[in-house]
């Protein structure tokens, strides 16, 4: 007959003697040069200021017509999100960046909650177009430090830990796997029922990882945003904040539904894992666990804005971890990993999915 494995717990060491692994934020792969886009309501205008070296320039143009851009997030026409956002000057205002550019979105706790990452220039979503990462609201650069990596990779896989979604262990199972192979981590897996609460909550406290990434079940309702853990038990976002507090990673994912926030407009259902408790988030525009890692320190913050699929949502963050293996910033294996999935199917979205947030080009690198 079958043999269904409910809980397995493995940890990999590393070789006796570990090639040595740099972090930074490194010198890129690919020449890039750094620009931030700040986006501002004033009044009855938007204003969109560009800066970078040695230039700055500013364009005001007419606020989006908020109502119906929470209405078609609403209803998920997300292109038709992208294109009610952009604005026409936003073109010759972005002219001086090239394709590949790093760009930092700087934006208010109005305009948040929306997805600037998806409005076009020459047709293509800035997310897609540039190495793109959204600095922290409300929190400097300064206050939130920079993590502090060592000379090898820590990093802790979580994955089914509800025990009834195989392709979210799969993409954990793989994962551990890739990293293990090129012997440039220890790798603590947890997967099905060993990602008990007591045992997260334990992990995380440590402060052992570099970089935590999480594939399973999360929700949000009218108190928080938060994973669903083994045993029925739920991780919050402010519990997860104070246990990443002491020593944030470097990296954490958290690779499932609305992890980053919920886009404004959006009314969520309850939760199909807790279908007859909790009162569905409302209205949108609420911070999953964004604001807690910001808080936290954590260095950069993957998470997602929507549910993209199972297939999907696994395919981008394997290569993004293959990105990462390779020597990538993180926006930059998340630009590749986009360009991926979209490739192997154009007619496919899941690749907007993900909003990155904080220091986007920190990397594991191998020294040399």
């Amino acid at each position: 007959g079958e043999e269904f494995v409910l809980a397995t717990e493995r940890r990999t060491r590393k070789p006796s003697s570990p090639p040595k692994v740099r972090s930074t934020p490194p010198e890129a792969t690919e020449t890039a040069v750094s620009w931030r886009l700040t986006v501002e309501q004033i009044g009855q205008q938007l204003s969109w200021e560009l800066s970078g070296p040695s230039r700055k320039a500013v364009h005001l143009g007419p606020a989006p017509d908020w109502p119906a851009v929470r209405a078609q997030l609403n209803s998920r026409r997300y292109k038709q999100v992208g294109r009610a956002l952009v604005d026409p000057g936003l073109q010759d205002l972005l002219q001086p960046l090239e394709p590949a550019d790093e760009l930092t979105l700087q934006l208010t706790p109005s305009t948040e909650p929306y997805p600037w990452e998806w409005i076009e220039v020459d047709g293509e979503p800035l997310c897609l177009r540039y190495r793109l990462q959204r600095a922290p609201v409300g929190v400097s650069e300064e206050a939130r430090g920079l993590p502090r990596l060592g000379d090898s990779v820590s990093l802790l896989v979580l994955g089914d830990p509800t025990g009834n979604l195989p392709g979210a262990r799969r993409e954990a199972e793989e994962i551990a796997r890739l990293w293990s192979d090129r012997g440039q981590a220890e790798v603590t897996q947890l997967l099905g029922a060993a990602a008990s609460f007591d045992r997260v909550t334990a992990e995380l406290r440590s402060g052992a990882y570099d970089a935590v990434h999480f594939a399973g079940h999360a929700w949000a309702d009218a108190q928080s945003a938060y994973l669903h853990l083994a045993e029925n038990e739920e991780l919050r976002s402010d519990e997860a904040r104070s246990l990443l507090s002491p020593h944030p990673p470097a990296l954490l994912f958290l690779n499932s539904h609305y992890t980053a926030f919920i886009p404004a407009g959006v009314e969520l259902v309850r939760d199909p894992k807790r279908a007859m408790t909790g009162l569905p988030a409302s209205g949108g525009g609420r911070g999953g666990f964004t604001a807690a890692a910001s808080v936290s320190g954590v260095g950069a913050f993957l998470g997602c804005l929507g549910s993209a699929s199972d297939e999907g949502s696994a395919e981008l963050a394997v290569a993004l971890h293959q990105g990462l293996i390779d020597g990538l910033a993180v926006n930059q294996a998340l630009r590749r990993a986009r360009l991926s999935l979209r490739q192997q199917d154009p007619k496919n979205d899941d690749w907007r999915y993900f909003v990155l947030s904080g220091r986007g080009d920190l990397a594991l690198r191998l020294a040399e």
